[in-house]
């Protein structure tokens, strides 16, 4: 798995794939991508969707010019869409506070992710392990 999925963590990835391999084979009538995401979906858990939700929102909110930006400030994160830190504050405040959401978004790896998940953490709920 290449992409806006890669590094995400390896259950999700495993289930992504799999489903994507028994849909492959099913070519009768439809459109194929809208039975990808409809399976998908059946068998993802609610935050595993609002994850793979805001992940496609990152990236679509992510910009080169922001990517260098990062860079000027000594930010060289491998895996950054490059999204403002204003944007991520109106994401955080309409997803809400959501422990285990933070938990998977920190998971994936994408640094716009964590920092997301830092803003929509119960500061209560982190163990110092996290």
């Amino acid at each position: 798995m290449t992409g806006l999925f890669s590094g995400f963590y390896p259950g999700f990835c495993s289930r992504l794939m799999h489903e994507g391999q028994k849909l492959q084979g099913d070519r009768s009538g439809g459109s194929r991508g809208r039975r990808w995401s409809r399976a998908l979906t059946h068998r993802m858990t609610e935050n595993e969707e609002r994850v793979a939700g805001l992940l496609l929102q990152l990236e679509r909110r992510g910009s080169k010019r922001d990517r260098e930006g990062m860079a000027r400030y000594g930010l060289t994160a491998e895996k950054a869409f490059g999204v403002s830190v204003a944007k991520l504050h109106d994401i955080a405040r309409r997803v809400g506070r959501n422990h285990s959401l933070a938990l998977l978004l920190w998971e994936t790896g994408w640094y716009e992710a964590r920092m997301l998940a830092a803003f929509i953490d119960e500061p209560e709920r982190v163990t110092p392990a996290q």
